[in-house]
């Protein structure tokens, strides 16, 4: 039985982007630390994985000693320093058997260990309850029962207290409510079992030139898909595993950070028509190679050889796949090889970078594709939506319609999913809510069929918009709560976070301010816990704006506040310029004028650098009714002159009504 110790610190990846050389002198002076008691509490470091330290100790008792040490040592340094010197850092514990190999140690417990630290609150330490039955002389509180991501049974984490003074400063409200606000999953008992199996797809190493680098994305993202598709197997998206790129030589911090318990590598060799891929899958709790294959193949069997991989994936973890899913798995494209190769290219183009450039080289690629195939069904469907990207509705509309028409008679329910999908999502631009509700209730319908949650779940977030655009409130909430069980099934959190999102932004512009608020407050936990800064702050803003819609500027201000310290982390001036705005519209709201001023003149600034014309238009318009209030109508005069020269072309009928009261009262006045 081996006593495990995970640390890291908070907001590392944040604190290197804004000043490198800075938090690199502050981790040197944190490994001193931690090695110096870690080692005199007779415990091993195994490895430093970037910030984060992984050790071993023969005892419960003499890891606990050793993280006591550690945490108020560094509290304790931390009393009299500037935020940017301070080290704020997360210990997890737990104990368990292990596999010891190559100076490493593997092991579902490990695993464990790593989530609980994540778990941890900022400058504390959290055990499993295994672990805190055989230590001593603490101060604690259990969470209660914790259901982690990607781990199937929930268990019960206690939290030690670095001494008796922060002990008695708290209580179990106090704790319930800070886990909460991290979006620590706290449920009512430990029966719930699920047994699936989790992996990660590496995004594949290019064996070819650079011009073959589409195929990489296209077929990772085909696997993740597959993967997707058999129920009782856990696959991080692709936009997840693109994030962890600059670690893929480090599969223990992979691991770690995207909760799975099996890795795979691949590498991929294309040329002219064909391909070869190369897969390996590791245990990260043996460290062993438990599958491995090649595949040589024509391109346009990559579907039949990313299903083939995934049937033997999941017979390698005993788990079934139906005979349905293998014949959909199993399906060939009956398609020029050629001509497929364009079409993942022209389809790669126009999804991964949406810039004129590549849309116009997405268009040359499908039209060559279809100048091969004039039946391909995909291409004119991915063409139809090249178009549309570009703004040529007219000829998005044909192709579109050209590949409904040639898909009418075949048996394929992917292909029919990928038709009806995109027609939904074209005739919702164009907002056609009627058209484009008829396809996604095809699309659908096309996807229960093969069994994705993932691609259903982006179908209902999709017909909900249109119901929402169509007012039918009521209709577009059941759709997105319908998805948003999806994502706690599969525990897919980000997703989650972005729904709730969605929902709040969607519930807000319906005028359902405490729905919004209630959406809102889910969300910002997700994203905090996953460290998403940036997506938090977005929600801050906006959550703002409906507290002064509702006129409650203290709780809109204070959102702001919060929204500014995140800010600094990035320095978007987009971000910038809305929080100085709604800052403004707080300070008028409170009678606080040269302050509101003071913030609007900021806000003029960057959104003209910005040339965010609509913005502009608001903020003189809101300058306007300030300098009117002071009696300044030279000013206000101007600032509307202003506002209507930055509104030509532009309908917006609230900005519109806006300025036409603004007017009123200025003619009132004069």
């Amino acid at each position: 039985m081996t006593s495990l110790f995970f640390s890291d610190i908070l907001g590392y990846s944040q604190m290197v982007a804004k000043d490198e050389s800075h938090t690199l002198n502050l981790l040197s002076e944190h490994d001193i630390i931690l090695k110096k008691h870690i080692i005199n509490n007779n415990g091993t470091i195994i490895k430093h994985i970037g910030d984060a330290i992984f050790a071993k100790f023969n005892t419960p008792q003499s890891a606990i000693d050793a993280s006591l040490l550690i945490q108020n040592e560094l509290n304790k340094r931390n009393e009299t320093l500037p935020d940017n010197d301070k080290i704020v850092i997360r210990i997890g514990l737990h104990q368990g058997d292990v596999v010891e190999k190559d100076n490493d140690l593997f092991g579902n417990e490990v695993n464990l260990c790593s989530r609980i630290e994540s778990i941890a609150v900022p400058g504390g330490i959290a055990c499993s309850d295994f672990f805190y039955k055989d230590i001593e002389n603490v101060f604690s509180r259990s969470y209660g029962f914790v259901k982690l991501k990607n781990i199937p049974k929930p268990f019960k984490v206690h939290r030690v207290y670095n001494n008796e003074i922060e002990y008695s400063i708290d209580n179990p409200d106090s704790l319930r409510s800070l886990l909460d606000s991290r979006n620590v999953n706290i449920v009512q008992s430990d029966d719930i079992v699920l047994d699936y199996k989790t992996i990660a797809f590496l995004y594949p190493e290019n064996l070819g030139d650079k011009n073959q680098e589409f195929f990489c994305f296209e077929f990772l993202q085909q696997l993740i898909n597959d993967s997707n598709k058999i129920e009782l197997i856990r696959s991080p998206s692709i936009t997840d595993i693109i994030k962890m790129n600059d670690q893929k030589n480090n599969l223990t911090e992979i691991s770690r950070k995207l909760a799975v318990e099996n890795i795979a590598e691949l590498s991929l060799l294309c040329l002219d028509e064909k391909f070869k891929v190369n897969i390996a899958v590791k245990s990260m709790n043996t460290g062993l190679i438990i599958y491995e294959e090649s595949f040589d193949s024509d391109i346009s069997d990559i579907r039949s050889v990313t299903g083939k991989i995934m049937v033997e994936i999941a017979t390698i973890f005993n788990l079934d796949v139906s005979d349905h899913l293998k014949k959909i798995f199993k399906q060939k494209v009956d398609v020029d090889n050629k001509a497929y190769k364009l079409f993942l290219e022209g389809k790669s183009l126009s999804t991964k970078v949406k810039d004129s450039e590549s849309l116009d080289n997405s268009k040359l690629k499908l039209k060559e594709a279809i100048s091969i195939d004039d039946e391909f069904i995909q291409a004119y469907a991915a063409l139809g939506l090249t178009y549309s990207l570009l703004g040529d509705y007219e000829e998005a509309e044909e192709h579109l319609e050209t590949a409904l028409d040639l898909s009418e008679d075949i048996d394929n329910v992917e292909i029919l999913s990928f038709v009806f999908g995109y027609l939904g999502i074209f005739y919702k631009k164009l907002k056609k809510i009627k058209k484009s509700i008829k396809y996604f209730e095809k699309a659908i319908k096309s996807q229960k069929k093969i069994g994705s949650k993932i691609e259903l779940s982006t179908l209902y977030h999709n017909m909900a918009a249109c119901y929402g655009v169509d007012g039918n409130a009521e209709q577009m909430l059941i759709l997105i709560e319908r998805s948003q069980k999806n994502y706690l099934e599969l525990d897919e959190t980000v997703l989650l976070g972005n729904s709730y999102g969605e929902m709040g932004n969607a519930l807000k512009t319906l005028g359902k301010h405490e729905e919004a608020i209630t959406m809102f407050n889910k969300a910002k936990p997700i994203f905090l816990s996953e460290e998403m800064y940036f997506k938090y702050t977005q929600v801050l803003i906006i959550q703002a704006d409906t507290y002064i819609d509702q006129s409650n500027y203290s709780q809109a201000q204070n959102n702001l506040v919060e929204a500014q310290k995140y800010a600094e982390k990035f320095n978007v001036p987009i971000m910038n310029a809305r929080i100085l705005f709604a800052l403004a519209k707080v300070m008028y709201a409170k009678e606080k004028l040269s302050n509101a001023v003071n913030y609007i003149d900021d806000s003029i600034d960057i959104f003209q650098d910005l040339n965010n014309k609509g913005q502009l238009s608001s903020l003189f318009i809101l300058k306007a009714n300030i300098m009117m209030d002071r009696k300044k109508i030279k000013t206000a005069s101007k600032c509307l002159e202003k506002a209507e020269k930055y509104m030509k072309k532009n309908n917006d009928s609230v900005l519109i009504s806006n300025l036409n009261i603004a007017k009123e009262r200025y003619n009132s006045l004069v």
